[in-house]
C-alpha cells in the first residue's frame, strides 16, 4: 500500500501537480495515514463479526448436544434449539441450512473440554 502512494506522489510530482518535495511528501504521509486509519477499523470490525458467527455456532453445537443427551436425538428440532438459546429459526438456518446440518455438526464437532468435564 505505502509503495503505491509513494508511487502516486512522484507521478504527481514529477507532472508539475506538486510544486515541490515537501508538498509530495506531505499529500504522501497524509495519504497513508488515512489508509491506515481505516484498515485497523476494518479488520476489527471483520474479526469481531468472525468471533460473533463462530461463539454462535458453538452455541447451536452445544445446546443441541445437551438436547440429545438429556431427551434423545428426536427432540433436536430447529424450534426446540431456538427456543432453548433464545436465537430466532432463520439463525440456525442461516448456520446449518437445515436440522440434518445441526445433527451433523453435532456427531462431527467433538465436545468442548467444559462439556467433557461435565460429565464426569
Amino acid at each position: 500500500m505505502f509503495r503505491s502512494l509513494e508511487k502516486l506522489a512522484m507521478l504527481g510530482l514529477m507532472r508539475g501537480i506538486l510544486k515541490d518535495s515537501t508538498s509530495a511528501a506531505f499529500i504522501l504521509a497524509a495519504l497513508y495515514f488515512l489508509s491506515m486509519a481505516k484498515t485497523p477499523a476494518a479488520n476489527r470490525i471483520a474479526e469481531r463479526k468472525l468471533r460473533d458467527k463462530q461463539a454462535r455456532r458453538a452455541q447451536i453445537i452445544s445446546a443441541a448436544r445437551r438436547i440429545a443427551e438429556l431427551e434423545g436425538w428426536s427432540n433436536v428440532t430447529v424450534r426446540r434449539l431456538s427456543d432453548e438459546i433464545s436465537y430466532s429459526q432463520p439463525v440456525l438456518y442461516a448456520h446449518f441450512g437445515r436440522r440434518e446440518g445441526i445433527l451433523a455438526a453435532v456427531a462431527i464437532d467433538p465436545p468442548s473440554q467444559e462439556q467433557l468435564e461435565g460429565r464426569s
